[in-house]
């Protein structure tokens, strides 16, 4: 699945969905690949994206690695460019906890609780999202619901754009703080966002490094790479 981690850019990157031809834009950390790796749901919604941004630093580095040059292509940053312009019609499908910030901003969706949706949950809100008109949809779930939702929704009709944001909403509203730019450039985000939230984010984190090393330790190895 990394291998699907796009290298257009930034600039790139907004082009497209300001065009309406980015379709589904998941913005990715290892968290996510971590996702596929073990979740057929999640790893077919994946292949099913039109573009995988390298959202996380360590993907960042990957691409510098692999092909000699790499550009983070950051959700809250992607999002804060076009909310700063006010040229789209939006629309944000998030909790409640943002819903104050966002409805001034655009039509603003609260789903109701729950772990999986259906393909009716899909099909009803795709069609309200046509309705309405949008032109990109911003989807601040989860990483999990986010993935399977943007997938739900290109599936079933949607127009436009469909862009995954994860903790963005939080971030721009205000409901959570994030790390200084220094911080971020410097790929160190996690450990912001770790000492913030230690009960939340400790056990992903843990995850995420044995994942790692795993996959390290595999391709030196030979195990499930392809000859």
């Amino acid at each position: 699945m990394i291998e699907k981690i796009s290298r257009i850019g930034f600039e790139k990157t907004v082009s497209l969905i300001a065009s309406g031809k980015a379709g589904v834009v998941l913005c990715c950390t290892l968290n996510e690949l971590m996702m596929a790796d073990k979740d057929k749901q999640v790893r077919a919604a994946m292949d099913r994206a039109d573009i995988l941004t390298p959202d996380g630093m360590p993907l960042v580095w990957y691409l510098k690695w692999q092909y000699g040059k790499g550009e983070r292509v950051y959700g809250p940053d992607i999002m804060m460019n076009f909310l700063a312009k006010k040229e789209k019609k939006f629309l944000f499908i998030g909790d409640f906890k943002n819903r104050n910030y966002f409805s001034k901003k655009g039509n603003y969706l609260v789903l109701p609780f729950k772990d999986n949706f259906t393909e009716n949950d899909y099909q009803k809100i795709a069609k309200k999202i046509n309705k309405l008109k949008i032109n990109i949809v911003w989807v601040g779930l989860g990483a999990r619901k986010q993935v399977l939702m943007a997938d739900g929704l290109k599936r079933n009709g949607v127009n436009g754009s469909i862009v995954t944001v994860g903790a963005a909403f939080d971030f721009l509203s205000g409901q959570m703080i994030q790390a200084p730019r220094w911080i971020r450039n410097l790929g160190l985000e996690w450990c912001f966002r770790l000492i913030c939230e230690p009960k939340r984010l400790g056990s992903r984190y843990t995850a995420i490094i044995y994942f790692v090393i795993g996959s390290f330790v595999r391709r030196r190895l030979g195990f499930g790479v392809q000859k």
